[in-house]
């Protein structure tokens, strides 16, 4: 899953989790789009779906959404580069799926976090920097096993 937030240039220590665990592939678009799309073209490559994180982008905020409620980003709009660096990447052959984070973005709505927003969903995803995005006609993973049944013989991820 590459991590396609763009943290700003001085900012990386204190931008946990993407900064300061060096996660990021740079400070702006033009810096991430390139590393993002080899590693999601290489993924497709050998039958992987890649999926793009965390949408809108973290590369703002200072806390890490995996350990701690109420992050929000007060800087990201609608048409802020990192915005743009997903409508890009989303728009790859290699046909990513997105991650949304759970953060707050309030101006997009400051009323939820990204995950449960329609509002931050739609205005991003159709604002001119990702307007042409191509959503998944994937529509579930593959079937869980009954309970006690042997494994498949080829797992569910693998090329045909």
């Amino acid at each position: 899953m590459p991590v396609a937030d763009a943290v700003p240039a001085g900012s990386e220590a204190a931008t946990d989790p993407i900064g300061a665990f060096g996660r990021q592939y740079g400070s702006t678009a033009a810096d991430v789009v390139p590393h993002v799309h080899a590693v999601a073209d290489g993924l497709a490559a050998h039958g992987v779906t890649p999926t793009l994180q965390h949408f809108p982008g973290l590369g703002p905020v200072d806390a890490n959404t995996d350990e701690v409620a109420g992050v929000t980003d007060p800087v990201t709009t609608a048409v802020s580069e990192q915005v743009a660096a997903f409508g890009e990447l989303a728009r790859s052959d290699a046909e990513p799926f997105v991650m949304v984070s759970s953060a707050t973005y309030p101006r997009l709505n400051p009323d939820a976090p990204a995950t449960f927003s329609r509002q931050v969903i739609t205005t991003a995803s159709s604002s001119p920097t990702t307007s042409t995005w191509r959503w998944s006609t994937r529509s579930s993973p593959a079937p869980r096993p009954t309970p006690g049944s042997p494994p498949p013989s080829t797992p569910p991820c693998a090329p045909p």
